[in-house]
């Protein structure tokens, strides 16, 4: 059984073997490039998460420590 290809290598001095092998090796290798920038992405992710949660803990914990007695908002209300 032989394979019918449709299409022609870019130079007509490669055999047509080789050209598909390359053409294999650069479709690899931008799929694992792909693949790469994904996991990046998810990382980041995970990262912008982690922040995001640490700094509603934190405006959480100083808005509980700036709460004012009504004794301490009737003396800002007179100073002003």
């Amino acid at each position: 059984m032989t394979l019918n290809w449709s299409f022609r290598p870019i130079c007509a001095d490669v055999p047509l073997r080789i050209y598909a092998l390359t053409t294999f090796c650069l479709s690899l290798q931008m799929y694992a490039k792909f693949c790469g920038l994904g996991i990046h992405n998810c990382l980041l992710h995970t990262g912008v998460v982690k922040l995001r949660a640490e700094n509603r803990n934190i405006t959480e914990l100083l808005a509980y420590r700036a709460v004012a007695t009504a004794e301490q908002a009737t003396q800002l209300m007179v100073g002003l």
